[in-house]
């Protein structure tokens, strides 16, 4: 019912009886034959971001409201890493995770 979602991946080692759905191992092997045919693709395209672009959609609980989705550019997410490391004194010694 969303006609501008090209499509979705289900992060299952199951089987997918909706074809309309993408399984975790399809995309894998997808994703293979693809960077075997343009290798360059990565790179190419991280030329293209800009800063102002969007990264992600973080959904939220919507414990205070419904649940909606959060729009974050590059920039953004820059911009919380970069005020939080210098607040717990990260540096290029340490390792992150952020989920």
């Amino acid at each position: 019912k969303c006609p501008d979602v090209k499509g979705v991946m289900v992060f299952s080692e199951g089987s997918i009886e909706d074809t309309s759905w993408t399984g975790w191992r399809e995309a894998i092997t997808t994703g293979r034959r693809f960077c075997q045919k343009e290798p360059d693709f990565f790179e190419k395209s991280i030329r293209n971001v800009k800063s102002e672009d969007v990264a992600t959609i973080i959904y939220t609980s919507g414990t205070t409201d419904h649940p909606k989705g959060v729009v974050l550019t590059h920039s953004q997410i820059i911009s919380e890493v970069t005020e939080l490391f210098s607040l717990i004194s990260v540096d290029h010694r340490d390792t992150s995770l952020s989920f």
